[in-house]
């Protein structure tokens, strides 16, 4: 036996092994055994501009938003500055200065976490983790690129609108064949993005009602709803909702198709009053010359007073999957010229 490092190789293998290459040389074959190439493993270079265990990890730069309870940043996450990463930008949703130490709110900015994590779909925004600052808690997540639809071009959104309710419908349906009511559907909680992407955001009221063997189970043994701050656009808002109902899935489902009518109207499905005063007024949506057949159907059942007669997301989502953007923008641009 032949002594080799690293163990013992029988003489006859170790003999055809050195021959290996003298063979290859003299016949001008390839072998047929393909050299590697070492693994190239890039070095990680600590930045000078670091984060201690004292220190805030977030440095905060611009104000994207605010509401009744929580303001939204973006940021430079100074852990990923330190370690290198490319990106480090992310956007941190905090307390307002005035509720940082509401327990109510501390906690309802937690559920908001915690229902988040669990939601895995491009159409949801994601959470990466909740921290501690000197300046109250907060969670961390994805910066969106894109604007609200609320302030979107109308051009852009009648272009898109077919694509725009497919996805809204589509992240619904996710969310409640989960046992998740978001509760405040609405233009200025949907992110479009120059890529065709809507991202649903602002989960601040959402409600978890577990179903059994779902991944949001865990969710339903964290933070009661009954620890949730109440809060929701009025004018997208179903009549139950606005008589304190806490909300279900049919009225996210009114809040959506209010939102879609919006996109494609133009104008608000109620000419902005609300569903309560449009209930007691006899109100009903215009039907639009854009939707025919089982869209329209679907559409208009969804803004129905009674949410026992609305459909689901997922009917509402295949009604509008099979549409073709063209129509809108055929009539937009035809309006145009």
């Amino acid at each position: 036996m032949k002594k080799k490092k690293g163990g013992l190789i029988p003489k006859r293998l170790a003999k055809r092994v050195k021959g290996w290459g003298r063979r290859e040389a003299l016949s001008g074959k390839r072998s047929r055994f393909k050299s590697v190439e070492p693994v190239q493993i890039q070095t990680v270079v600590m930045r000078q501009e670091s984060v201690s265990a004292e220190s805030d990890r977030f440095h905060l730069e611009t104000l994207l938003g605010a509401g009744g309870m929580c303001e939204v940043y973006a940021a430079r996450d100074l852990r990923r500055v330190e370690w290198g990463d490319s990106e480090p930008r992310v956007a941190v949703k905090r307390l307002l200065p005035e509720l940082r130490e509401n327990k109510q709110a501390q906690l309802a900015l937690a559920q908001e976490f915690f229902i988040l994590r669990y939601l895995v779909h491009l159409g949801i925004v994601r959470a990466f983790d909740i921290h501690q600052q000197s300046w109250g808690p907060c969670y961390s997540m994805e910066l969106l690129s894109g604007s609200a639809l609320d302030v979107c071009d109308p051009a852009v959104l009648v272009k898109n609108a077919f694509a725009i309710a497919t996805q809204l419908f589509d992240v619904l349906n996710f969310l409640h064949t989960r046992g998740i009511v978001h509760g405040d559907i609405k233009p200025a909680n949907l992110f479009f993005a120059v890529d065709g992407q809507l991202t649903l955001i602002d989960f601040n009221i959402a409600a978890a009602h577990p179903q059994p063997g779902a991944a949001t189970s865990p969710v339903g043994k964290g933070v009661g709803a009954g620890m949730r701050l109440s809060g929701y656009s009025s004018l997208h808002a179903s009549p139950d909702c606005l008589r304190g109902a806490v909300p279900c899935q049919p009225d996210d489902v009114f809040s959506a198709c209010c939102t879609v009518y919006e996109i494609i109207a133009g104008k608000h499905p109620f000419n902005r009053h609300t569903s309560l005063e449009a209930e007691e007024q006899n109100l009903r949506p215009v039907k639009l010359k854009e939707l025919s057949g089982k869209a329209w159907q679907l559409l208009s059942a969804g803004l129905a007073f009674d949410g026992t007669e609305r459909p689901d997301a997922g009917e509402l989502r295949q009604a509008f999957s099979g549409k073709k953007r063209s129509t809108l923008a055929r009539l937009f641009f035809s309006s145009a010229t």
